[in-house]
């Protein structure tokens, strides 16, 4: 009559699975605490570096220094 799409072996523990893993990954968001940082990790700083007196830096995105217009 019908026939049998999955057959009982390894392919059908496979695709199960799989399907079992993206759930599970959507259901309790495994992806975002994977993803997220450390709690010992730095955050990179946002200048793009320091003057000879140590001061920040700020740059463009080309690379370029920003130089205040009032100044």
């Amino acid at each position: 009559m019908h026939d049998v799409i999955l057959n009982p072996g390894w392919d059908t523990f496979l695709v199960a699975g799989a399907f079992v893993l993206a759930t599970a990954v959507g259901v309790f968001r495994l992806d975002a605490i994977v993803a997220r940082p450390r709690a010992g990790a730095r955050t990179a700083e946002r200048t793009c570096g320091t003057t000879h007196r140590g001061d920040p830096m700020l740059c463009d995105p080309d690379g370029r220094p920003w130089t205040d217009p009032a100044e």
